[in-house]
């Protein structure tokens, strides 16, 4: 598939989910919430943006089937061509009135996400990018393209806001040993992500289970601005149609090798 061509469609169906959640976000009185099996909240905005965005792809991409986090979790597909979607990336920060939530979308094809949109709807931002499509921002219509940065001596590390981790400070701590500078930026959402692809950060780590939906949008974008997403030994991350598929966390890297070298 020619990823170029889907840049507009993925817009539209982005700015239309978007102006759906910010309908509940700007009336807070009516954001309720309940817990998942899994102990994640859940809101009437992450359904309505999944019953959406899932009606559209199917419409606009009809043989390609989408597996959806608040989807039917006793659906299994079986397909080496699917749309990955979380529609409400970030649900705390939007429960809270925070602005580091997302809406994203990734295409897999064989293993591996070629294919990924990230919206933020309180500021507007899209981040796009995979295979023959270099990383991009797009914010009040101005148009930047993606590279990720390197530095020998200061570092940059996106952590989460919410889901932080002692593991985690006791390895952004062990960074101070290997460079003379070390800054933490604090994020909601693929928002982490995206801070590394277009050079604000240059690693985000995550020691606690995710699912794929969670950063495989994040992970072509990050690709296609010259980075790299790895399992926590740093080998290549394997994508499934299984809904059940978790991943032990994983690194967001500004480029594999420089990274590689520091962390062995």
């Amino acid at each position: 598939m020619n990823n170029s061509k889907l840049i507009s469609p993925i817009s539209n169906i982005l700015e239309n989910a978007s102006k759906l959640i910010l309908d509940f976000y700007k009336n807070k009185n009516i954001i309720q919430s309940s817990l998942k099996q899994d102990s994640s909240p859940v809101t009437e905005a992450d359904k309505r943006a999944h019953i959406f965005i899932t009606k559209e792809l199917l419409e606009n991409f009809p043989l390609i089937p989408v597996i959806s986090e608040e989807g039917d979790e006793s659906e299994e597909i079986i397909s080496d061509l699917f749309w990955l979607v979380d529609p409400l990336d970030g649900t705390k920060e939007f429960i809270n009135q925070g602005d580091d939530f997302t809406i994203n979308i990734a295409l897999i094809n064989n293993q591996e996400p070629v294919f990924g949109a990230i919206y933020k709807p309180v500021t507007g931002e899209l981040y796009m990018g995979g295979k023959n499509l270099p990383a991009f921002k797009i914010q009040n219509k101005v148009k930047n393209y993606l590279k990720t940065e390197l530095n020998e001596i200061a570092c940059i590390v996106s952590q989460s806001k919410s889901h932080g981790s002692d593991k985690e400070n006791e390895f952004i701590n062990s960074l101070s040993k290997k460079f003379e500078n070390n800054k933490v930026i604090k994020a909601g959402s693929s928002i982490k992500i995206c801070l590394v692809a277009e050079g604000k950060s240059h690693i985000y780590p995550r020691f606690g289970d995710v699912y794929q939906w969670d950063i495989a949008a994040g992970h072509a974008i990050l690709n296609a601005s010259g980075g790299e997403i790895t399992d926590l030994n740093l080998k290549k991350i394997i994508y499934s149609s299984s809904r059940k598929k978790k991943l032990k966390g994983f690194f967001a890297l500004s480029e594999l090798s420089f990274w590689k070298e520091k962390l062995q």
